[in-house]
């Protein structure tokens, strides 16, 4: 009778453990047709970035697009204001953003995220005013989801304080208690 407790027990421990393995099936793959495709659409972005070209930049979203994390007032914009916040950005700095890393997947169903195609970019990027020659730098991480060959949402990460310290900002310590 011990012997058919153990093993049922085994038997028992062996299905759920297939069951939760299984439950991780694949759901994001490097491997797919496509891949290539959204890696250009993230060097190419980039390299407008670097170019100053506010409406070609414009041009890589969707109609809807959401872009968030990139400041200001509100956390998330659409593609009409993006277009104008980077006109009046590319009239006051340039920018030079270096890619160190750029990767595409595809999530299927069952992940934590909706299913679709997306791509991330690490790297640094450095902004010099145009009226002060001041420059800062600081290291990236953007996400970005891919439609049809259009980015349809773009997650921004990146540490501000070097942009506002060279704009003239100051960060004053608490004083002693």
């Amino acid at each position: 009778m011990k012997t058919v407790k153990t093993t049922i027990c085994l038997l028992v421990g062996m299905l759920c453990l297939s069951l939760t393995t299984y439950a991780q099936d694949k759901p994001i793959s490097v491997d797919f047709d496509g891949y290539d495709a959204n890696i250009e659409i993230i060097k190419e972005y980039t390299k407008t970035m670097n170019s100053g070209d506010a409406v070609k930049l414009s041009s890589f979203f969707t109609d809807d697009a959401m872009i968030i994390g990139l400041g200001g007032i509100s956390d998330t914009i659409n593609k009409k204001q993006h277009l104008e916040m980077y006109t009046a950005n590319f009239a006051q700095n340039t920018y030079d953003v270096n890619e160190g890393v750029n990767l595409s997947v595809r999530i299927g169903d069952g992940a934590q995220v909706p299913p679709g195609d997306y791509g991330f970019s690490w790297g640094t990027v450095s902004s010099t005013s145009k009226s002060t020659k001041r420059t800062a730098m600081t290291n990236y991480h953007v996400v970005t989801a891919i439609n049809e060959g259009k980015i349809a949402m773009m997650w921004f990460y990146y540490d501000t304080m070097p942009f506002v310290l060279r704009d003239g900002a100051t960060i004053t310590p608490p004083k002693k208690m």
